[in-house]
């Protein structure tokens, strides 16, 4: 799952940090940029994923921390719309390497920010009996 978890219930474990990228259509003048701060992005109109979403979440979060104002042109449910109205020339956003993988039309630059990742990790309730394999399970992952 996306971390952080909220909720004293839960224990949680890091597994992987995968980098952001700004998705621009392949004939916006942001997609000649080798990369970009979220600075860059302040005057263009911005699609962002529906409140519920928790890569929503890292998106505000970048935000707050930046200072910034995003132009929020239109807010839809999946990565898959986002990027077909960003191929469409209707606005950039920013989505995890994940998400870069599967659009075409699209220009991925990466994202130039120390905090520019989606922390991905195991999440289990604090109460729950783990076996010797999840156990074990966990063990793997984490060392890979």
């Amino acid at each position: 799952m996306a971390l952080p978890i909220l909720g004293a219930d839960f224990e949680t474990r890091e597994l992987v940090r995968e980098p952001l990228f700004v998705a621009a259509a392949k004939n916006h003048r942001l997609a000649r940029e080798k990369s970009l701060t979220l600075r860059h992005l302040e005057q263009h109109p911005f699609l962002l994923l529906k409140q519920g979403h928790c890569f929503r979440e890292t998106i505000i979060s970048a935000r707050q921390r930046s200072r910034l104002h995003l132009n929020l042109a239109f807010e839809a449910g999946q990565f898959s719309t986002i990027l077909g109205l960003v191929a469409a020339g209707m606005g950039i956003s920013v989505v995890p390497e994940m998400a870069a993988q599967v659009a075409n039309g699209c220009r991925f630059i990466p994202l130039r920010d120390d905090r520019a990742f989606r922390r991905i990790g195991l999440v289990w309730l604090r109460s729950h009996f783990q076996t010797r394999a999840e156990n074990l399970l966990i063990e793997h992952l984490s060392a890979t």
